[in-house]
Formats: C-alpha cells, sequence, structure tokens
C-alpha cells in the first residue's frame, strides 16, 4: 500500500455505502472499481432479499427464507469490512503530517456528517410518516406492530442521530439502520485509535484506552463483536495489503472457495430449519460462526481490490450500482414496507402471482425514489461546503478546517 491517499474521504462508506463512490479514494495500489462494484452489488443484495421477504411473506418458503435472510446478513458484513478497508486508508491519509495537522480530526468528522446525515434525515422522515400512517389506523403495515409505534418529535431527533429505542418509528420501520448504528460507533474507535498512534505521550494512551473500554463496552452487545471483527480485518487488510506475504494468502486459491463455503453452509446446514432468521441473531454458535469469517472477507475484498488479481473486471463493470448504494440501504426498507402494506390492505395481493407483482411494482418505485434522492443528497462536497461555512462563521470557535 503507499502512504499517499489521493483525495481521502471520498470513499469511507457506512453499510449500504454511506459515502461517495470509491473511485479516486483508495489509492493507487487498490482497483477504485472493483470495490465500488462490491459495494453496489452488497446493496443490491440487501435490498432485494427485503423485498422477496416483505412482498411474499405470506407465501415464501421457509427454506427461502433462509436463503434471503443468509445473504441479507452477509452482505452487511461485506459492508462492515469494506468500511475498514477504505476508512483506515482515508484516515492513515488524513492524520499524516501533509493533512493539516491536528485539525485532521475535525475534517475526518466534518467528512462523516456530510456523508452520513442527509440521506438519513430523509430515511428518518419517511419512517416517521411510515409510522404514523400505521399507528394511525389508516395502513395495516405487514409485521410491525403499529399501535406502539413513537413517531414525535423526540423520536424524530432520536432516529437521526441513531440513537433510536426498539418503539421509535425509526427503527420498527427502517430496521436496517441498526448496521448504520454500528458503523458510526466503528467510526469513532477507529478515530481515537488513530489519533492514538498519531499523538505521543500521556494524552496518546489516554485515548487509546477511551477506544479499547468503547469497545469492551459494547461487546456484549448484538453483532458489535462481529462488526468491531470486521472491520477491524478489514483496515488490516488495507493497511498491509501489499506486504508480499498478505498478498499471497489474498491470491491463494483457497480465498474464493472459503467464501463459497461460508455462503453455502449454513444453507445448507439450516434448510428449511424454522426460526432460521432469529437463530442468525440470536444463537451464540451461529454468531461466532459469523466473527470468524472476517479475516478471509477481508481477504476477499484484497483479491478484488488488487488489479494483477483479474478479478476486478466484471466487479468493475458494475460500478454504477454504488452512486446510489447508500440511499438504497437506509431508504428501502419503509417504502417497500409502505408499497406493500397498501396492496395487502387492498386486497392486491391475495395470491402468490399477485403479490408477486405489486412486489416488483415496489422495488421498481424504491429503486427509483432512492436514485432519485441519492442525486439530491449523497453530495457530500456541497454539504462538506456548508458544514464548513457554517463552522467558519464569527465566533465559532473550532479547529482550522480544510478547505
Amino acid at each position: 500500500m503507499t502512504a499517499t491517499l489521493p483525495n481521502a474521504g471520498r470513499g469511507e462508506l457506512a453499510p449500504g455505502g454511506a459515502d461517495a463512490p470509491l473511485t479516486r479514494a483508495v489509492g493507487p495500489a487498490y482497483s477504485h472499481a472493483a470495490l465500488d462494484g462490491v459495494r453496489g452489488i452488497a446493496a443490491q443484495v440487501v435490498f432485494f432479499g427485503h423485498a422477496l421477504n416483505l412482498s411474499l411473506h405470506a407465501h415464501l418458503p421457509e427454506n427461502l427464507v433462509v436463503v434471503t435472510a443468509w445473504t441479507s446478513r452477509l452482505a452487511v458484513m461485506v459492508f462492515f469490512a469494506l468500511s475498514g478497508f477504505v476508512v483506515a486508508l482515508s484516515l492513515r491519509r488524513l492524520s499524516s503530517g501533509k493533512a493539516g495537522g491536528a485539525s485532521w480530526t475535525t475534517d475526518y468528522a466534518i467528512h462523516r456528517v456530510a456523508r452520513i446525515l442527509p440521506p438519513l434525515v430523509l430515511a428518518v422522515a419517511v419512517s416517521m410518516a411510515v409510522g404514523w400512517l400505521g399507528k394511525s389506523g389508516l395502513v395495516d403495515l405487514v409485521d410491525v406492530r403499529s399501535a406502539e409505534l413513537t413517531t414525535g418529535p423526540l423520536a424524530f431527533v432520536r432516529g437521526i442521530t441513531l440513537t433510536f429505542l426498539p418503539t421509535d418509528a425509526t427503527f420498527a420501520v427502517d430496521g436496517p439502520l441498526w448496521s448504520l448504528r454500528q458503523e458510526v460507533f466503528l467510526y469513532v474507535v477507529a478515530g481515537l485509535l488513530a489519533f492514538a498512534t498519531v499523538r505521543r505521550g500521556v494524552l496518546g494512551w489516554i485515548t487509546a484506552a477511551c477506544a479499547c473500554a468503547a469497545a469492551a463496552i459494547v461487546s456484549t452487545r448484538f453483532f458489535y463483536p462481529q462488526s468491531l471483527a470486521l472491520f477491524g480485518c478489514g483496515a488490516l487488510a488495507a493497511l498491509y495489503g501489499t506486504r508480499p506475504i498478505v498478498l499471497k494468502c489474498a491470491r491463494s486459491p483457497a480465498v474464493p472457495l472459503t467464501l463459497c463455503a461460508i455462503l453455502l453452509a449454513p444453507i445448507a446446514l439450516a434448510g428449511s430449519a424454522p426460526r432460521f432468521a432469529e437463530a442468525l441473531s440470536a444463537d451464540r454458535l451461529f454468531l461466532t460462526f459469523q466473527l470468524t469469517t472476517a479475516p478471509v472477507i477481508a481477504l476477499g475484498l484484497l483479491r478484488v481490490a488488487v488489479p494483477e488479481s483479474g478479478a476486478d473486471g466484471s466487479l468493475a463493470r458494475l460500478q454504477p450500482l454504488a452512486r446510489y448504494a447508500y440511499t438504497l440501504y437506509v431508504l428501502h426498507n419503509p417504502l417497500l414496507l409502505a408499497s406493500i402494506s397498501i396492496a395487502s390492505q387492498l386486497g392486491w395481493a391475495a395470491n402468490p402471482v399477485s403479490a408477486a407483482t405489486m412486489g416488483l411494482i415496489a422495488v421498481a418505485l424504491t429503486q427509483a425514489i432512492a436514485y432519485a434522492g441519492a442525486l439530491a443528497l449523497e453530495q457530500p462536497t456541497v454539504f462538506r461546503r456548508w458544514i464548513l461555512a457554517f463552522l467558519s462563521r464569527p465566533g465559532a470557535a473550532i479547529p482550522r478546517v480544510r478547505a
């Protein structure tokens, strides 16, 4: 890996791609377009998995539920590793002496806010509206206890700050945001560790201790150990990916074979076992298995990111999918839930054929709305400029921030 990172900060992503496409953001050692392709595919896998489960919730065979549940989870796991891969490179560049000295921490925070917040605000607003429709009795939301939803101003604030409660419409209607909340936590931990490596002395040790304490505090909470492992392995793969021994491991034929086994083994073992989706998030053995996949997933990303591997060509062709991956990820669930619930309430999804038809219409509408939303809101350069202007106003006491 090279020490120089052109246009750092343009490619870090939350699950679903909370940032602009990775092109020109990762550095000359890696294939930017291939990583974009991975990001776009992962977002579509999550989207179609949820669309299939929602539209055919009353008709879907149990074994197909197993497939969609596991592939969706695996796509989210790829997001965590990919995020660690890119954020590590960005932090390495930002924290270097050429990146503005001590102000890099402020710059890092501004990058994160400018990328994550605008589509998130839209997603929370839509979730609140859908939750209100359900709570008021206007729409019978599929698989949601509408009467218990909280949709007030405080719930909205909790949504955009990712501190939502289980009864908030943000969480009940837009469940995929659980991974974005963990992603933001990982951003903070990564920033603390980067600061600790740059700032020597007592302050550096205190910062490192804070990062370790934060990780320890959440170590017993759902999926945090897994996301920490995935993010960390992705970061290590990026930072040490050009070392011969690491490259040799990534290029080994065992990596794609192991990835195939990771994909197929849970499906084959579960078959049509009942409550597979619940076991996916509750069974300790299964969660441990997901944690142990982190090194292989990280090596798989490194394998496609190295141009010489020859694995990046087909993925690069899917790069356009990354242009709206983040907005699609945070926005798709409330849109799908609303459209499919309305269709069910009107009797337009009474049988598998009509349900599938309504599902396809919902998919097309959601894709179109997410794409349009991304054109307007996935503009990190614009929002970053606004944030800088706000922080640079007279009387704003902040460290100097790079323009």
